[in-house]
């Protein structure tokens, strides 16, 4: 069915309350948008854009083909606001833009419309084999990750890299699980998926399912208040990893630096990104027991990578 799109011109200050008043009057979903030129980085998995920092934003509410346009009008007095019709054909064209496949070495990462476009031009379908062992279904949604940011591909492509074959893993700001389940295809044993933001775990679980992959899913304040018992036991979820990677931002990453380094096995490994590419000697630094390699960059990002010592 055809939609109602409404879009305000706002600033950065009171995007949030006119996106707040959208959802008020009934929007099924709000979008904010730049309206300017000012792109920003994506956020942690748990943090929702900084809009202070764009200086003109569009808010933009999609409606019921039942609403009450002159209400609509009416909410936002003085405001430049623009409202036309949108059909479902442009949401599924629009849908079909980022439906593309990406293959790290021996992991595919796939969207779920069978109608997917492979990243070099090939539209034939997706299926596992022999040389390509590990296909992964993952949508765009509310949490971060679909394999299309730098940060993400350079921790894919480290997994597909390696024989993961009964290791265990602790994912640290899983945001859509992408990495977890990533390690889970590709034969890893014990996994466990950490993130402080609910939308993120529901969006873990539900990717999870979806590849018929199983690991533990642990909100970060249960997964830290639990870390005295834990390293007492054994076969706790807690217990130390062979592989720790975690895809935040630099700051964050040196302020759980002690953390951090606490999970991972004697000669395991630590995987870090989310760093821009001149950050990478503050977060090694917060790091001695870890001998890192030289950084692997990608378009401005960086990827370091240690091993306990």
């Amino acid at each position: 069915m055809p939609w109602i799109r409404m879009e305000i011109a706002t600033s950065g200050r009171t995007a949030e309350a006119a996106g707040e008043r959208l959802s008020a009057l009934g929007a099924v979903a709000v979008t904010y948008l730049d309206d300017g030129d000012k792109p920003l980085v994506e956020p942690d998995p748990w943090e929702e854009p900084d809009l202070d920092a764009w200086p003109k934003v569009r808010v933009a509410g999609l409606f019921e083909l039942g609403a009450d346009i002159a209400a609509l009008r009416s909410a936002f007095p003085g405001r430049g606001v623009d409202i036309d019709f949108l059909a479902d054909a442009d949401w599924l064209n629009a849908w079909r833009r980022f439906a593309v496949v990406r293959k790290f070495g021996r992991l595919t990462v796939v969207p779920s419309d069978p109608d997917a476009t492979d990243v070099a031009g090939s539209e034939a379908p997706v299926r596992s084999s022999k040389r390509d062992p590990a296909v992964m279904r993952l949508d765009p949604g509310l949490a971060f990750g679909t394999g299309s940011h730098p940060t993400t591909r350079l921790c894919l492509e480290w997994l597909a890299a390696r024989d993961l074959r009964e290791v265990s893993m602790l994912d640290y700001g899983c945001g859509s699980g992408i990495l977890a389940i990533a390690a889970r295809l590709l034969g890893a044993g014990r996994v466990v998926g950490v993130d402080h933001d609910p939308q993120a775990l529901m969006a873990t679980e539900t990717n999870a399912a979806r590849n018929g992959v199983r690991f533990d899913v642990r909100h970060s304040e249960a997964f830290w208040r639990s870390d005295v018992q834990a390293r007492d036991e054994a076969d706790s979820v807690n217990a130390a990893f062979d592989v720790v990677m975690s895809n935040i931002l630099s700051g964050t990453l040196v302020e759980l630096a002690p953390r951090l380094s606490g999970h991972v096995a004697t000669g395991g490994a630590l995987v870090l990104t989310g760093i821009l590419a001149d950050e990478a000697g503050e977060v090694m630094r917060a790091y001695p027991d870890f001998e890192f390699r030289a950084p692997q960059r990608l378009e401005g990002w960086a990827l370091l990578d240690g091993k306990r010592i």
